[in-house]
């Protein structure tokens, strides 16, 4: 007879205190497929997250972090919001820690659930574009400062609906004539020429969906 000794780490004790109480330890086949259904994850995904004990409290503890800044920014969850912190966690966080020489589990001591969740937080509510995003996590991962406020520092903000986007809508359209007319024409599928165009003059600090809708409208007028 062999006894089987399983060890937990005091954080994911504490995490998972209520669980244990109730079921006992969760198992990692049980823990990936709650991780799916509880976050409408990939089981690649979940079990990608759930690899390590730290990574998947770590986890748990941004989503709960993420949630909670949405709320006390007035916002309303949509519904996706741990499905893309999953994608930021896996796929561009794992991208900028191993360009540093990290691994996933060293990259995430060194950011916050809180700060991380944050950092979600502001790419859901379309406050920083994408490619601005990215600039803003390897600065996250470097400094774990607010993300809040090394996004104004940074001078990443979303331009949003203003002066500036307006003029380099205009713009491109201007300067595009063959392109808008093959538009007008029926053939949708050159419009991402014209965003492109509209993200050059803003270097990337608009969000690309707020650029198409912009675009949209002026073009049917």
């Amino acid at each position: 007879m062999f006894a089987v000794i399983i060890i937990f780490d005091k954080s994911y004790l504490w995490h998972n205190q209520t669980r244990f109480e109730e079921v006992g330890p969760e198992l990692p086949q049980a823990q990936r497929q709650r991780f799916a259904d509880e976050y409408t994850l990939t089981i690649a995904d979940a079990t990608t997250l759930t690899e390590t004990i730290a990574r998947a409290t770590w986890f748990e503890h941004v989503i709960s972090e993420l949630f909670a800044w949405i709320e006390a920014n007035g916002s309303e969850s949509g519904g996706g919001e741990a499905k893309l912190a999953a994608g930021w966690i896996i796929s561009k966080l794992a991208g900028v820690a191993s360009e540093r020489g990290l691994t996933l589990d060293e990259a995430i001591t060194k950011i916050s659930a809180e700060n991380f969740g944050e950092f979600v937080g502001l790419v859901a509510l379309r406050r920083v574009a994408t490619t601005a995003a990215k600039t803003l996590l390897a600065r996250l991962l470097d400094t774990n400062e607010n993300p809040t406020e090394l996004l104004s520092a940074e001078g990443l903000e979303s331009s949003g609906e203003n002066d500036t986007l307006s003029s380099a809508v205009e713009s491109a359209i201007a300067s595009h004539a063959d392109i808008v007319l093959s538009y007008k024409a029926g053939k949708k599928n050159v419009l991402p020429v014209l965003i492109g165009a509209v993200m050059k003059v803003t270097q990337g600090r608009v969000d690309a969906l707020i650029v198409r809708r912009l675009l949209e409208a002026e073009l049917t007028k």
